[in-house]
């Protein structure tokens, strides 16, 4: 009988020590950490060497549009810690309804512009969007999508994307953005984007204060047949 009472005692205190006591969230700003736990699927008296993190993951994942990565562990006695990276929205494109969204560098939907002040993209129209899902244009537009794709990443490399007012593409041969309210960029084909973004910093020596104009970048290549390989002028207006 001893012997019994030991094993029922060690297994109650196992099975104690091995439940989900405590679900710990961290890495949030926006996300509600309440909403992040019920998505995890996870509860309180689960069995911690039970719990799913990669169903909890995709969970949150998927009911999260403000999630970028989540990554989940387990600590004795009974905890949980499910830490997660929030996505920033970018810049807003509007519908054919007129409602703005905003986007992240992935090109993915967060949630209806609230008035934020992001840069505007213009000379394309979302289809069909939905929270947390990839940007989508119509067929005719279906490949600017690559190109606001390449185009976000190179201006956040060098540390422009806060100057930006909105971006063109229009017309995908001049893709251009406006720049510090005062000027506008004319980056020509969206090729060799980090070399033209380059050349920002020393065009902004030439105008004078409070001048407008327009910096054309789209001569600019790293081709080496083109004789105009390395020519960014200032165009005043």
């Amino acid at each position: 009988m001893t012997a019994i009472f030991i094993i029922a005692v060690v297994t109650v205190a196992l099975s104690l020590f091995f439940k989900v006591t405590l679900i710990e969230v961290t890495g949030t700003e926006v996300c509600d950490q309440r909403d992040i736990k019920a998505a995890s699927g996870i509860g309180e008296g689960d069995f911690l060497l039970l719990v799913n993190s990669v169903a909890a993951e995709r969970g949150i994942k998927a009911a999260q549009p403000y999630v970028e990565n989540v990554s989940i562990k387990r600590r004795l006695p009974g905890r949980v810690i499910i830490n997660i990276t929030e996505t920033t929205p970018l810049v807003v494109i509007s519908d054919s309804a007129g409602d703005y969204w905003m986007v992240d560098r992935r090109g993915k939907l967060l949630e209806r512009a609230r008035g934020d002040a992001l840069p505007q993209v213009l000379g394309v129209t979302l289809l069909a969007p939905v929270e947390g899902t990839l940007i989508a244009f119509p067929s005719e537009q279906d490949h600017k999508v690559r190109v606001l794709l390449e185009v976000l990443e190179a201006v956040m490399e060098k540390g422009l994307l806060e100057d930006i007012d909105s971006f063109d593409l229009s017309d995908i041969a001049n893709v251009k953005f406006k720049f510090m309210s005062r000027f506008t960029v004319n980056l020509g084909v969206p090729n060799d984007l980090s070399l033209k973004l380059d050349y920002i910093p020393l065009a902004l020596e030439v105008p004078e204060p409070n001048e407008r104009g327009v910096f054309e970048l789209s001569d600019i290549s790293s081709d080496p047949t083109q004789k105009s390989q390395r020519i960014a002028r200032f165009i005043p207006e």
